[in-house]
C-alpha cells in the first residue's frame, strides 16, 4: 500500500481493521496507538550527515525533503513543516509513490528524507543511511477501524491487538 492509501480499504470496505502508521487524520475513523516508532534521518550514503552518530533538527533543517504523495497532514508531519516554519520540498522531483521511491530520491543526495526507524532493516539499500534523528517526532503504529462499524468480531480484534502490542512490545527492536 502506498503512503496515499492507508485508509482506503477501510473506507472501501474491503477490509474492517488495518495496522496503518500515523499521522492519521480521517475522523470518520477511530485510530487506536498500540506502539510509538523512533524517527531516523534517510540520507544518501554518501550526504555530509551519513557519517553522524545521531542528527538534531538543527542539523537537517537546511536540507530540502524528498516530495510523496501522500495526504497533507501526513506529509506536513514527515517534512516537518511545523518544526522549520513551512516546506522546504525539491519539486523538482516526481513525487514518490512508495518507500523505495524515497530511498530512490534519497539515493541521489539532492534530498533527504525521515523514516520510521525499522525501515532499513525491513528494505535494505547500500546507497542510503538511516541516520538516528535525537529530537525527532515519534510515529505512531496503531489499528483503525471505521467509527461505525462497532461489530464486537472487529472491537475483539481491536482489543487484541492492544493487548498482543502490549504483551509483546519488546519484540519490537
Amino acid at each position: 500500500i502506498g503512503m496515499d492509501d492507508q485508509a482506503a480499504p477501510l473506507f472501501s470496505g474491503e477490509i474492517d481493521v488495518a495496522i496503518v502508521r500515523g499521522p492519521l487524520a480521517e475522523r470518520e475513523l477511530d485510530v487506536v496507538p498500540v506502539a510509538l516508532d523512533q524517527t531516523v534521518l534517510m540520507t544518501a550514503a554518501s550526504h555530509e550527515l551519513a557519517q553522524e552518530e545521531e542528527v538534531s533538527l538543527d542539523d537537517i533543517l537546511p536540507f530540502r525533503m524528498c516530495p510523496a504523495v501522500a495526504p497533507d497532514y501526513f506529509m506536513e508531519f514527515w517534512h516537518l513543516n511545523d518544526l522549520r516554519g513551512g516546506a522546504n520540498v525539491d519539486t523538482s522531483l516526481p513525487p514518490a509513490r512508495t518507500v523505495s521511491e524515497v530511498q530512490l530520491a534519497v539515493s541521489t543526495g539532492r534530498v533527504i528524507s525521515l523514516a520510521v526507524s525499522m525501515i532499513m532493516r525491513v528494505l535494505p539499500n547500500e546507497l542510503v543511511r538511516a541516520v538516528p534523528f535525537r529530537d525527532g517526532p515519534v510515529s505512531t503504529i496503531a489499528v483503525a477501524r471505521q467509527r461505525s462499524d462497532d461489530r464486537r468480531v472487529v472491537r475483539d480484534f481491536v482489543d487484541a491487538a492492544v493487548a498482543g502490542a502490549a504483551e509483546q512490545i519488546e519484540l519490537l527492536p
